[in-house]
């Protein structure tokens, strides 16, 4: 099935997110001090929020593949319905954690 966020989210269905190109869409000039939230190096940094990685340039105008979805490792009661996608950027092939709960998919990038 693909998945065409235009149309719906995917909500608990994070697996039809494999295989699916996303592209982050730039943000207004004002909001990208905020850059992204949610993103990470490593997957054994997604239970730190002080690793997480904000930086706009390293996604904006940018393309990743999403190649997997894991458990969330995170104890904090706040994740206690996330799952991890593990992303690619598909010009570089740099790998990024993203940390996804289907109950605030409507805050997703």
């Amino acid at each position: 099935m693909m998945y065409d966020s235009t149309l719906y989210s995917v909500g608990r269905d994070a697996e039809l997110l494999i295989g699916q190109e996303l592209y982050f869409i730039p943000q207004p000039e004002e909001l990208q001090k905020f850059g992204y939230q949610g993103f990470y190096k490593k997957y054994e940094y997604t239970d730190n929020s002080l690793a997480e990685t904000r930086t706009y340039s390293l996604f904006a105008n940018k393309t990743f593949l999403v190649e997997e979805v894991l458990p969330c490792i995170s104890t904090r009661k706040y994740y206690k319905t996330s799952l991890v996608l593990k992303l690619k950027e598909t010009s570089s092939e740099t790998i990024y954690y993203y940390l996804y709960d289907w109950d605030y998919s409507p805050l997703h990038p």
